[in-house]
């Protein structure tokens, strides 16, 4: 299990001519929340689409009492469990 810690920034939105020319990739994400489960209060299901390739993931994530940190599990899945 990795960890996972909650970080936020604010960036400048950059304009398509500015992420062509640093041969930027599209990559298209859809997610849903799953409802909770006693042990794990976060569970997605992620698809992440670039061109006409997509992966599929699970997630669970627990908060480690008192911090930002959150232990966090992902697993590839297949399109058919997505």
């Amino acid at each position: 299990m990795a960890y996972e810690i909650e970080r936020k920034f604010l960036v400048e939105k950059l304009s398509e001519e500015e992420l062509l020319s640093r041969q930027s990739k599209v990559k298209e994400i859809e997610q849903c929340y799953l409802l909770p489960s006693e042990e794990f209060p976060v569970r997605r299901a992620r698809k992440v689409t670039v061109g006409k390739h997509s992966k599929y993931f699970y997630t669970l994530k627990k908060e480690v009492k008192g911090t930002f940190v959150r232990d966090e599990l992902e697993e590839d899945i297949c399109e058919s469990r997505y």
